[in-house]
């Protein structure tokens, strides 16, 4: 009967918030069919309401590198002096290796998995002795159900140069990722579904501007600057997204569209693509919860020609990640740090940017934000599920906001501290 009334509890208080951001739209006199055509409009409409509400504006981003790390060379000794394979995360590059400065908002963990192996990678977002034989929702739903979004997606799921399942279920089932950074650009800004193959933009910019325009006279010129701003980077995302092999200053940074649909081959070009795309979808207030799998749980990235000399790779070793991991030539902890520092570069850039982008209300986005960096085991070579690298990353107010290297003995532990850190409802298990 409890768990009866708590449900019952739970969609009244879902509806009524529903009605309130109704109530809201009609006040503001804009037609709720231009909020259904026009992302960019609706989220002026959730912005205001989020505003309102106690707690503001809250964002949770889970993002998945497989293969764990080799032990000794992942857990940085200070927010100074990184370990190789988190070098992106401090204040210091490497060769290759870009240097984001974002090591004093992340805490670094050593943890023991749930799971270890590959394969259902979403066992890793769970506790083993349960998830063993049956689907449970993973955090990142759990936050996304039990929490009253006014977001237009409360929960966005996308793959960088994924080919197996992802790590998030919901209502048992294992779900789908978008696949790359055209199509979640399109499903994100665009009124409607397009196809795997659709690699066309324009529509999505013109149809939002269109609604904009619109509504202009019922909005404040705060709101006008903004969307106008909102406006101008699609514009250079859907640039960068469709630019020719020469075609002016995106063309160095970002693959033409061909047999990949338009998504850069590079993973860590696709990665910092799709972080963009996200991070607009936050200043928009369009999203509340991300999950990304960079890359998945085989590993099967490769690194671009270019970069292997600076990364100083030895003569006969793979391109590809899991091909490397178990080859002679380079099955060493140091070795196999460079491919993992390369790879990081992905998430400490999203949380560079949550670090100097601002939302709707002037705040920086990570004020905010909480990231959890997930995998799926410890040491990628023998699969085992001790010492995992976790990261947890945010603002002092969710008990981050400094660098720590230690604190958590398990995954359930990290993932369990989330709704806490962040006053919000959602749990691990049922």
């Amino acid at each position: 009967m409890m768990k009866r009334y708590v449900k019952n509890a739970k969609t009244r208080g879902a509806r009524r918030e529903r009605r309130k951001f109704l109530d809201l739209v009609g006040r503001a006199g804009i037609a709720s069919a231009i909020l259904k055509t026009s992302p960019l409009a609706m989220s002026v409409l959730s912005s205001r309401f989020a505003e309102a509400k106690p707690g503001g504006k809250k964002h949770a981003v889970f993002m998945f590198l497989g293969d764990g790390s080799p032990p000794n060379n992942w857990l940085p000794k200070s927010a100074t002096e990184m370990a190789f394979s988190t070098v992106p995360y401090g204040p210091t590059p490497a060769p290759g290796i870009e240097a984001y400065k974002v090591s004093n908002y992340c805490h670094f963990h050593e943890v023991m998995n749930s799971w270890g192996s590959h394969g259902q990678t979403f066992k890793c977002m769970g506790r083993g002795d349960l998830d063993a034989n049956r689907y449970i929702d993973t955090m990142d739903s759990q936050l996304a159900k039990h929490n009253m979004w006014t977001t237009r997606f409360p929960i966005v799921r996308v793959g960088i140069n994924q080919q197996h399942p992802g790590f998030s279920v919901a209502d048992g089932q294992v779900q789908t990722f978008k696949k790359g950074a055209n199509i979640l650009l399109s499903d994100l800004f665009g009124g409607a579904q397009v196809s795997q193959d659709d690699t066309t933009y324009k529509t999505v910019f013109e149809m939002n501007a269109r609604a904009l325009a619109s509504i202009k006279n019922k909005l404040g010129q705060e709101e006008k600057i903004r969307l106008d701003k909102h406006l101008e980077t699609l514009e250079k995302i859907e640039m960068s997204l469709s630019a020719p092999p020469d075609g002016g200053t995106n063309a160095a940074t970002c693959e033409a569209p061909s047999s990949n649909n338009g998504n850069p081959s590079d993973i860590v070009e696709h990665g910092i693509l799709v972080s963009d795309i996200l991070i607009e979808a936050f200043k928009c207030d369009l999203a509340s919860i991300a999950s990304v799998m960079v890359g998945d749980d085989q590993c099967n990235w490769t690194i671009a020609p270019e970069i292997r000399p600076l990364l100083n790779l030895p003569p006969g070793t793979p391109d590809n990640y899991h091909a490397a991991m178990h080859s002679p030539q380079q099955s060493t902890d140091a070795g196999l740090g460079r491919f993992l520092s390369y790879i990081s570069q992905v998430p400490a850039y999203f949380i560079s940017k949550l670090v100097s982008e601002n939302d709707s209300t002037g705040q920086p986005l990570i004020e905010s934000s909480l990231v959890c960096q997930i995998t799926d085991m410890g040491d990628g070579r023998d699969h085992g599920p001790a010492d995992a690298p976790w990261i947890l990353a945010g603002p002092a107010k969710f008990g981050l906001g400094s660098f720590a290297n230690s604190g958590y003995n398990s995954n359930t532990q990290v993932l369990e501290s989330i709704p806490d850190r962040m006053d919000l409802d959602g749990k691990l298990f049922g």
